[in-house]
């Protein structure tokens, strides 16, 4: 039998954490001026939005546990998910998954993130007003706006919370 009284339950967190954590670096982010500051926190919000989908997933494919203790998927979670990501939950380990983006806005953040983390760091450019001028890229003129390119993935991920909370 478990012993109940060992557990911390305030150490467990919720599973829209890291979506509480991207809104926080984003925001950090919408105030910060100087282009270092600015890429450590862009980096932490694509990290944080990256597995906003990677825990959304792990919670959609154990959600439920049957009398055997085994974990059980939602169905209707993994379908709204599909969506916007595939989900492959790894044999032997249920609570390892593996996402790619099927979405154009998700497609973008893990492109970002991937880069970021496995090879170089952001190239950011200053283009105009800060932090509204700060553009991903290293050739002027064809940059991408940082935080408008953010706000699309704030918006997927908000959208993807709501579709999850009605299931």
């Amino acid at each position: 039998m478990v012993d109940l009284s060992q557990y911390d339950f305030e150490a467990i967190v919720e599973q829209t954490d890291k979506l509480d954590e991207a809104v926080y670096f984003l925001a950090a982010a919408r105030e910060q001026t100087d282009r270092r500051q600015f890429r450590w926190l862009v980096s932490a919000f694509f990290n944080a939005a990256y597995s906003y989908f990677d825990t959304a997933a792990m919670h959609a494919c154990n959600a439920y546990t049957n009398t055997d203790g085994e974990t059980m998927p939602d169905d209707d979670a993994l379908a709204i998910l599909g969506k916007y990501i595939e989900v492959e939950q790894q044999k032997g380990n249920p609570f390892r998954v593996h996402t790619m983006p099927v979405n154009s806005v998700a497609k973008q953040l893990y492109s970002h993130r991937k880069n970021n983390t496995h090879y170089f760091p952001m190239s950011i450019m200053e283009t105009g007003p800060l932090p509204d001028g700060f553009h991903f890229g290293s050739i002027r003129g064809k940059g991408v706006p940082i935080i408008g390119l953010c706000d699309d993935i704030m918006d997927l991920i908000v959208q993807v919370q709501k579709e999850l909370d009605e299931v």
